[in-house]
């Protein structure tokens, strides 16, 4: 056989472009794309759907198996990131229960404001110590943004897993007879980032 050097191999006629034996045009790419598209949707459905007209194309069959590797892949992605956002979610709130309880045996007992707030102090120490800093503390917003503690109208929370611009969950510390109110968590909500308004906020007590 003499070496063409590939030449024959890529050939533009008035049907389309042959590369070997292949036909390339718009029909036959249009069908192969419908083609492909039929066989992810039928392996994203788990084989509900079966491909409908297009499940007897050439290359179905083919696609299907690959679409449903890709599936398998994307559905191994999604419960490791789920399993590994709970695991963070449980592991802070430990640390942060466990800051709390130390908070207040280290402060002893008592009552009124000015108990409350060195056992809030004493408590933000804690958990930054505890977290090694990836929970932060005494973060103050308003109006969707994290501004200086002290900004008239903003509303401080007592920890916060995440970033500060985008928390993933908050705490709030309470002793002695106050509780964290439906009226308040509305009122933290309002103020968080938007995207963010949705998280949980929990109540922390001192055990």
């Amino acid at each position: 056989m003499v070496d063409d050097g590939g030449t024959n191999w890529f050939k533009k006629t008035k049907d389309g472009l042959w590369i070997g034996t292949l036909l390339f045009n718009s029909e036959v790419v249009s069908e192969g794309l419908k083609t492909g598209l039929a066989a992810v949707g039928s392996a994203f459905s788990l084989g509900f759907w079966d491909g409908g007209a297009y499940k007897d194309q050439p290359g179905f069959r083919t696609s299907v198996v690959l679409a449903g590797v890709g599936t398998a892949c994307l559905t191994t992605a999604a419960t490791a990131g789920v399993g590994q956002a709970i695991t963070s979610s449980v592991r802070a709130g430990r640390q942060v229960q466990q800051a709390a309880n130390i908070a207040q045996r280290t402060v002893g007992s008592g009552r009124g404001a000015a108990y409350g707030t060195r056992v809030h102090t004493e408590f933000a120490n804690r958990v930054q110590r505890i977290s090694r800093g990836r929970i932060q503390t005494e973060v103050s917003y308003r109006n969707g943004s994290v501004v200086p503690r002290g900004t008239r109208g903003s509303v401080r929370v007592d920890a916060v897993r995440g970033r500060p611009e985008r928390p993933k969950e908050i705490w709030d510390l309470k002793t002695g007879g106050a509780r964290l109110t439906p009226q308040r968590i509305q009122q933290i909500r309002r103020h968080l980032p938007r995207g963010c308004q949705n998280i949980p906020i929990r109540e922390v007590r001192p055990r």
